[in-house]
């Protein structure tokens, strides 16, 4: 018998294989809107009151601990304490009358780490563009933990350093396959996908160009924001190009609202378009954490006042066709959409903004991963603290890179697994070092982070056993659940 032995920590990466990393401390923290924020080092979550001032995208990190570290709306960043930094006074992009301040950019500001140095961060400052042919410029910053007394500031030299232009408001962070992060953006008024890999070498500024999607009007792919799925899997894009914000006017009638796709981790191409939403502006979205539904908010471009929906729609289907008619609205009873979010306690947020650009409560959704009604969308779930409201933002979520390491012996936990015969050809027992009767969840996933095989199980003892007839050959990550912790074991097949 071979039994290989890879005994993982969900918070280092087995959940950044197959749940994204949006439960990971370093997301611990969101600062957003004005003077607001959330603490999930809470249970529930507690709003907290921040020195804040975003109208739209921002970002927060925290540290392994969950301690927030800094934040940034794009223009300016902050330290833990709220004080701005020294070398970040209003000027991490240069800003001038043509471009719109970041501070009205969708998704205008992103944390990635300096893959190789634990106390150094990229942050990416993506300009606003408007409803004509002005494009947002992308420029980064490099912040040093170490330096104002251990408060960080921006690294000397490093400021405010321009990386691309002719964009859209739209950038996320992916993790690959390789320990790197892929650097997501969009170009203005085409079909263009720019991937640019992040590695210990720094960031490749050649970037994956990928072709995908509908263009159809003067502001195509401007405002509203991009998420990919927790396996990486898909991507969701939105659009509010139908929609003249200043006076409510319809800027096109066949605008497409919100488009999934495939992407592809290994590669960084996007690609397989299913248009979901046409006609109607939309701003945010966000999957649930087993992948298997999209939440995008939206509201009716041709209608005034407008009317905020929160919609649905379930990926399990197969075919596209049945993922359209899948679609479930929940009414916001607002007139504005915003941002959605899921949270480390695996809950998706949403600001409920009644009075632009202002909101005074938080959607929530409470199962996200059940279907329709049964998915618990609740209006005004939570009430911001006096003084603060959210706005149509909430923060970029912070990715590290996927490194799988083994646990050092000296550090092995009190349960452990293993699997045999591996490596094997389909048939395959799972054994522990203590007899239970215990339940747990168990899924089998490729290299690239899809789920193949999942199931509910019951230890007999030691012992459950599971089939995968026709599986094919390579390395596959299993992952099992049980007592609220996870384990994660490596597989070959032959």
């Amino acid at each position: 018998m071979r039994t290989l032995i890879f005994l993982l920590h969900i918070l280092f990466c087995v959940s950044a294989f197959s749940y994204g990393q949006y439960n990971i401390k370093e997301n611990n923290v969101w600062v957003f809107g004005s003077n607001a924020g959330i603490d999930f080092n809470y249970n529930p979550p507690k709003l907290i009151t921040t020195i804040s001032n975003s109208f739209e995208g921002c970002s927060s990190v925290c540290d392994s601990n969950g301690k927030l570290l800094f934040f940034s709306d794009g223009y300016s960043a902050s330290d833990s304490t709220g004080t701005v930094f020294p070398n970040a006074q209003n000027d991490l992009t240069t800003f001038h009358g043509t471009y719109y301040n970041p501070s009205s950019c969708t998704q205008a500001s992103l944390i990635i780490p300096v893959i190789g140095n634990k106390s150094q961060y990229y942050l990416f400052s993506l300009e606003g563009a408007d409803f004509t042919t002005t494009s947002s410029r992308l420029f980064y910053s490099i912040v040093d933990m170490t330096l104002n007394h251990s408060l960080g500031d921006i690294v000397p030299g490093k400021k405010a350093m321009l990386f691309d232009t002719g964009l859209t408001e739209k950038m996320i962070a992916i993790p690959s396959n390789d320990c790197g992060i892929w650097l997501l953006v969009h170009t203005k008024q085409n079909d263009t996908f720019k991937a640019y890999k992040i590695d210990n070498s720094g960031i490749r500024t050649a970037p994956v160009r990928s072709i995908a999607g509908v263009p159809s009007a003067l502001y195509s792919y401007g405002e509203g924001v991009m998420k990919i799925s927790p396996d990486r899997s898909r991507l969701i894009v939105c659009s509010a190009e139908a929609f003249n914000s200043l006076n409510g006017s319809s800027l096109t009638t066949n605008g497409t609202g919100a488009e999934l796709f495939d992407f592809d981790p290994n590669t960084g191409i996007v690609s397989n378009l299913i248009v979901l939403i046409q006609k109607r502006t939309c701003y945010g979205a966000e999957f649930s954490p087993d992948n298997k539904k999209v939440y995008i908010s939206s509201m009716d471009s041709l209608d005034h006042p407008f009317t905020a929906f929160v919609s649905q729609f379930d990926l399990s289907l197969g075919n596209s066709q049945s993922i359209i008619n899948s679609r479930v609205d929940f009414n916001t009873s607002a007139q504005y959409c915003s941002d959605l979010r899921l949270g480390p306690d695996r809950k998706i947020y949403g600001t409920n903004v009644n009075n632009a650009p202002n909101g005074d409560s938080m959607n929530i959704i409470y199962q996200p991963n059940l279907k329709g009604n049964l998915c618990q969308f609740t209006r005004n779930a939570l009430a911001f603290d006096s003084g603060t409201t959210g706005t149509y933002g909430l923060p970029n979520m912070y990715v590290k890179p996927l490194c799988i390491q083994d646990v050092p012996t000296e550090a092995k936990p009190t349960q452990t697994f293993y699997i045999y015969p591996n490596p094997g050809n389909g048939s395959f027992t799972i054994d522990q070092n203590v007899a239970t009767n215990q339940s747990v969840q168990l899924e089998v996933l490729r290299s690239d982070g899809r789920v193949v095989y999942r199931a509910s199980k019951q230890f007999s003892g030691q012992k459950i056993s599971f089939e995968m007839p026709g599986a094919l050959p390579g390395l596959y990550l299993i992952r099992l659940s049980t007592n609220d912790k996870w384990y994660s074991l490596k597989l070959v097949i032959n």
